[in-house]
């Protein structure tokens, strides 16, 4: 991701709508499951790989002590000086495929919206890495980038090398080790919105690669035309009056995104588990 995007995302973090609907989403689905309810051989140690400027801090430390991992130094600054309630989140200089911490260390993993990345060059591999910190019995709780066909400007600023499809996660995940306790997309109802607008802008400004993946993730991949797409992502400030309503379209989509498996969305949503034995 740009620096300028890690700026303009701790700025706007606490009140966009973009980022409470993930925050909401997410702690209904950690609650349903009773997620950090439960007594751990971890003592309720959690880490969030990838924590950028820390907008899922809140959800993360409500079920144990926090460690905030991410290898962009400039992000956790950010972190610390936007997020008041982060004054006991351990921050840690990591990167997802060589994280710094023993077998079985903490009980809840997330990776919110990091797998997508051009610097994560395996997903298999970071996966398994998620598996090796997480304890038997502990979880981990994903959300990322949904649908290649919705690869935009947003994607270039992001530095995003792929898009997925559920199966294109819950297979490895599977392959990790992992057993799968609810996927689903989500951003469903304001979909056909987004997907407009991002068809819209791909007629307009051309098709771009995503760090040269392809649609299919063939790294040969990748439609033509990327390079001249102006790269700047779809953050930004919204008013007042549409940020709330916008969020109040969660107040029905994440009961049913927590509940059922849907058929499709902007982001998707994942919840597995390390199995016990």
């Amino acid at each position: 991701m740009q620096a300028a995007e890690y700026v303009q995302m701790a700025e706007v973090q606490d009140r966009h709508w973009w980022f409470e609907a993930k925050r909401r989403t997410v702690d209904a689905l950690l609650r349903r499951h009773r997620v950090g309810n439960g007594v751990s051989s971890s003592a309720g140690r959690v880490l969030e790989v990838g924590s950028g400027t820390g907008a899922m801090v809140e959800v993360m430390t409500r079920r144990g002590r926090m460690f905030a991992a991410d290898a962009y130094l400039p992000a956790l600054r950010l972190l610390r000086e936007h997020r008041p309630t982060a004054a006991d989140v351990v921050p840690v200089a990591a990167n997802l495929l060589s994280l710094p911490f023993a077998e079985a260390s903490f009980s809840l993993v997330g990776c919110f919206d990091v797998l997508y990345h051009q610097r994560v060059g395996d997903v298999g591999e970071a996966l398994a890495e998620l598996h090796r910190v997480c304890e038997p019995g502990g979880y981990l709780a994903i959300t990322d980038s949904a649908f290649p066909f919705l690869r935009s400007s947003h994607d270039v600023a992001t530095h995003a090398a792929r898009r997925f499809r559920l199966p294109d996660l819950t297979a490895p995940l599977e392959s990790s080790g992992f057993t799968i306790e609810h996927a689903s997309y989500f951003h469903t109802l304001l979909f056909p919105a987004a997907a407009t607008v991002r068809l819209t802008k791909r007629v307009l400004q051309g098709s771009p690669a995503l760090g040269g993946v392809g649609e299919a993730g063939d790294v040969n991949g990748g439609a033509a035309g990327g390079d001249d797409v102006p790269a700047h992502s779809d953050l930004a400030p919204v008013a007042p009056w549409l940020n709330a309503v916008l969020l109040s379209i969660y107040r029905l989509e994440t009961p049913l995104t927590v509940r059922f498996r849907m058929p499709f969305g902007v982001s998707l949503l994942i919840l597995a588990r390390r199995p016990s034995a």
